[in-house]
């Protein structure tokens, strides 16, 4: 397997390490999860699920840089971004970020009334784990 156009016709998988693709299960997850308990604590009226939906929602946003600088490094740098293909994975990845980053102030308010919060917080975390399963489904053809 090769990066779709990011690399040399012969360069295989196993001939070049990709950085990108272990790395970027962790904000996948943690989107994913996130959503899950915080339908969790809702459900179960436990609080402590909340607390540990607001974890994975930093672990979230401290894993991406990591993941795209993985993915730039991948690429080859900017010359990488002429791919039709990874300029739809790129601005599914900046509006899952986006996204996620306007959700901060909102966990900044709910942390203070959790109940209160839960239908806004839901609401972006279902959001969020959509774009992370979009922006998946998008990366996964620039691989031959």
């Amino acid at each position: 397997m090769r990066l779709a156009q990011g690399r040399a016709e012969k360069e295989t998988m196993t001939e070049t390490f990709l950085y990108h693709p272990p790395l970027v299960h962790f904000p996948i997850a943690f989107s994913f999860l996130e959503f899950l308990l915080l339908v969790l604590g809702r459900v179960k009226k436990n609080d402590e699920y909340f607390r540990f939906a607001f974890l994975t929602f930093v672990l979230c946003l401290l894993s991406l840089p990591f993941v795209v600088g993985a993915g730039f490094v991948d690429l080859g740098g900017f010359a990488g971004l002429r791919n039709d293909r990874v300029q739809r994975h790129v601005f599914s990845a900046l509006t899952f970020a986006v996204i996620n980053l306007i959700r901060i102030p909102r966990w900044r308010q709910a942390r203070q009334n959790p109940g209160a919060s839960w239908a806004s917080l839901a609401a972006g975390a279902a959001a969020s784990a959509l774009l992370a399963g979009l922006t998946g489904y998008f990366g996964g053809f620039l691989i031959d």
